[in-house]
């Protein structure tokens, strides 16, 4: 499973973008988990909450 987070904490004062992979066994359970975290960077084009558009490039 994977998850990306956007959080902001205390008012904004601390603002992360995280990442999170988690790999379960055969009955659902967690055995392992990596993330990535980054502070999360202000400007004028933003990767979390900006536009998007999705496009088929397929045949």
């Amino acid at each position: 499973m994977f998850v990306h987070i956007y959080q902001n904490l205390n008012e904004g004062e601390a603002q992360w973008v995280t990442a999170d992979v988690f790999k379960a066994n055969k009955e659902g359970r967690i055995i392992e988990h990596w993330d990535v975290i980054d502070a999360y960077a202000k400007s004028d084009v933003d990767p979390i909450f900006g536009d998007c558009t999705i496009t088929d490039e397929g045949s």
